[in-house]
């Protein structure tokens, strides 16, 4: 037997809200500043590398939100955490738009070593480092703007959180060493 829930936090989720067209764009415009990483990341291999750097690096996170997002909604219910699916959604987006936004910050530095290092073994060292330092803020922003919304008590509140930074963690990396040809994938 379904119930219906009571209370204001849980309304539909309108596709035409203000709210969710403005997390939409900061979702994209993290993706887009993403990809600016990736075109430095790939510079030093071609114009083919490039592009597939380009699409690469913002696939991974898109790849997080669109399967670890519903996961990690799910655990946070199971651990008693009420939060909306438009506080996560939200989330997500802004962390994205973190992650992007320190990508594109690294990117000049990277495409300078991307073009100038003899050794693609360095540029995959640094690429990781850039790529690591980027999903870590990411998620920072995340938590931080879970607990804005709402404050996780206890330690069966935060599990899933744990939880889900290792899965988004271990699932990037295994889009980028798929897809990176900088890491030795999309050959």
């Amino acid at each position: 037997m379904l119930v219906e829930p009571q209370g204001a936090d849980v309304q539909p989720l309108a596709l035409d809200s203000p709210q969710r067209a403005q997390e939409l764009r900061r979702f994209l415009g993290g993706l887009a500043l993403a990809a600016t990483f990736g075109l430095a990341l790939g510079a030093g291999m071609g114009v083919p590398a490039m592009a597939a750097h380009a699409v690469g690096v913002p696939l991974a996170f898109l790849v997080v939100a669109l399967v670890s997002g519903p996961a990690f909604y799910v655990a946070l219910a199971h651990a008693g955490v009420d939060v909306s699916a438009l506080a996560l959604s939200a989330s997500l987006a802004r962390g994205t738009a973190s992650a992007g936004l320190v990508l594109a910050g690294l990117a000049p530095t990277m495409l300078l070593l991307a073009v100038s290092c003899e050794s693609q073994v360095t540029v995959a060292v640094y690429g990781v480092l850039g790529l690591a330092a980027g999903g870590l803020l990411g998620l920072r922003t995340i938590f931080q703007e879970l607990e804005r919304r709402q404050p996780a008590a206890g330690i069966a509140a935060r599990l899933p959180r744990l939880a889900f930074a290792i899965f988004a963690g271990v699932l990037c990396l295994r889009v980028w060493w798929g897809v990176l040809s900088v890491l030795g994938g999309g050959r």
